[in-house]
């Protein structure tokens, strides 16, 4: 029995196995196109994209495309559409059922020579063994080198016989995943990329007649993304997602009654201690909080605030501007260079003499040395 007719056109998986096989077809779609040129693979891309885009309707360039109504002309589009990407489903199931014997195939041969690769190991480690026990007993080392040889030899011819069993084994799947399986794919590439508006605005165009601006207008963007919407929502129907479930629901359906226990005593901790986004906030406003009259000190002595040198750590600014030695011994001198330089030196030739001067005192310390160093800058920075 003939599969069923899809669509208004009515496209069969017929007709896609036409195009996948026998690369040129003339009948009902009414295009005949020559041969495909000299190419290991049927596939048409010229053919297949006459049978997206449909023959012309009996009542093409009528009102509404001979509907009752504007509505229905569009659905009919959009169905043609939908009943082509169907097709390209069909395409893409086809190509992995072909692929799955010449598949299969070739994992065969290729476990087939891995076995005979290793049972001739084997027998060869066997061999050597005995070869072994007779060095010296029974056998000159002058025959011992001739049979090291021979061996050599086989090993290297049975290597090679593997390796040609191998590669007749993928030039035969590669051959025949091109002439069976290819085409079908292709197929579904070319639909898959189509646009849901685009083939539903080929409908509309070929098949019925209707202005391509019109077209355009009635099929746009919005289209494809309400399309992908309709997929998203059906592949979560298909793991037993509901939108209008609550978050509780979707976790005990998809995940089962632990993962919701665990759910619940979740929700519940938060509400009564808040939640990880909440408690890390909370914290974060806590050291603020501490840190700012220690910032607000500082910017009112040195004029530098620790949150904005560049290319240094906070912390680390602070911990130097609240020790004393180190900004009696460190910091004053290198902003007393800064004002007496004149332009004689930059502040990056200055604060990179103070940082290595002090990294050559504290060869342990780089953090503070390269922090030193951005003080230096941020302090020049301001003083401009």
């Amino acid at each position: 029995m003939a599969p069923p007719k899809i669509g208004p056109r009515g496209i069969t998986i017929e007709d896609v196995q036409d195009v996948a096989t026998n690369g040129s077809k003339a009948g009902k779609s009414q295009y005949v196109y020559a041969p495909p040129s000299q190419s290991s693979q049927a596939y048409d891309p010229k053919l297949l994209a006459a049978l997206m885009a449909g023959q012309a309707q009996p009542s093409y360039g009528e009102k509404y495309g001979g509907f009752p109504t504007r509505d229905m002309l569009n659905d009919a589009a959009l169905g043609y559409a939908l009943n082509i990407r169907d097709i390209g489903d069909y395409a893409a199931l086809e190509g992995v059922r072909l692929e799955a014997p010449i598949l299969k195939q070739k994992q065969d041969v290729y476990r087939s020579a891995t076995g005979y690769d290793d049972f001739a190991t084997e027998i060869a480690k066997g061999r050597a063994a005995r070869d072994e026990k007779l060095v010296g007993a029974f056998r000159s080392k002058p025959m011992n080198a001739v049979n090291d040889f021979a061996r050599a030899k086989v090993e290297a011819d049975r290597q090679a016989a593997v390796a040609k069993y191998r590669s007749d084994a993928d030039n035969e799947y590669n051959t025949s995943y091109d002439a069976q399986v290819l085409p079908y794919q292709q197929i579904a590439e070319t639909i898959y990329d189509t646009p849901i508006s685009q083939l539903a605005r080929q409908a509309l165009t070929t098949q019925y007649g209707v202005d391509a601006n019109v077209a355009r207008a009635t099929f746009d963007e919005q289209t494809d993304l309400d399309y992908a919407e309709l997929q998203r929502d059906a592949e979560l129907a298909a793991q037993g997602i509901d939108f209008s479930m609550s978050e509780g629901e979707i976790i005990y359906n998809t995940q089962g009654a632990e993962a919701w226990q665990v759910y619940q005593d979740q929700k519940t901790y938060d509400a009564m201690y808040g939640t990880p986004a909440e408690r890390a906030k909370a914290e974060q406003d806590l050291i603020e909080s501490k840190n700012a009259p220690i910032d607000a000190d500082i910017l009112s002595i040195y004029g530098i605030a620790p949150k904005e040198v560049t290319n240094a750590d906070a912390d680390t600014v602070r911990a130097i501007f609240t020790d004393p030695d180190f900004v009696a011994k460190w910091v004053m001198p290198s902003f007393e260079l800064l004002d007496a330089s004149n332009g004689n030196y930059t502040a990056a030739e200055i604060a990179g003499e103070q940082a290595g001067a002090y990294l050559e005192a504290n060869p342990n310390d780089l953090l503070k040395a390269k922090t030193l160093a951005a003080i230096i800058a941020e302090f020049d920075f301001r003083a401009r």
